[in-house]
């Protein structure tokens, strides 16, 4: 499944794609699954970060037996370009509001919250409020 995690400052899709496998027989209780959390590209000039993220997601939706069991028994959220903004304007380290984004976790920043952290935070409420424990959460940089 492909979502809008938010919408950027620019007007940029900050997107997330779901990966997991809903048909699981079922076998008189529910099936809890835990989570993956994936995100790449923090900084814009990391281009190899998205082809890391690419062949991840390339595995992930593969028939490979082991891709096959990931998916029964996580689902998988994945972030491919977590500054758009900052690689459609072709900057390096940030977005177009001159901030890096990896310093906007805690609020660090100096611009201020990020649509694209808060999303990401709350993907993560959800979760939690579902009571969905996050097995990784893995920035790929």
């Amino acid at each position: 499944r492909y979502g809008a995690l938010c919408q950027t400052p620019a007007r940029n899709a900050c997107s997330f794609i779901r990966i997991t496998n809903d048909q699981l027989p079922k076998v008189g209780f529910p099936v809890k699954k835990r989570a993956i959390i994936l995100f790449a590209r923090s900084h814009p000039s990391a281009t190899a970060s998205s082809l890391v993220m690419h062949g991840l997601l390339r595995f992930l939706t593969s028939h490979e037996n082991s891709a096959r069991e990931l998916r029964d028994r996580f689902v998988i959220f994945a972030v491919p370009m977590i500054e758009p903004d900052g690689v459609v304007a072709g900057n390096s380290k940030c977005g177009v509001d001159g901030e890096d984004v990896t310093k906007s976790w805690r609020g660090v920043g100096k611009g201020g919250k990020k649509p694209v952290v808060e999303g990401v935070k709350h993907l993560m409420e959800e979760l939690r409020r579902n009571k969905t424990e996050v097995a990784l959460f893995l920035e790929i940089d």
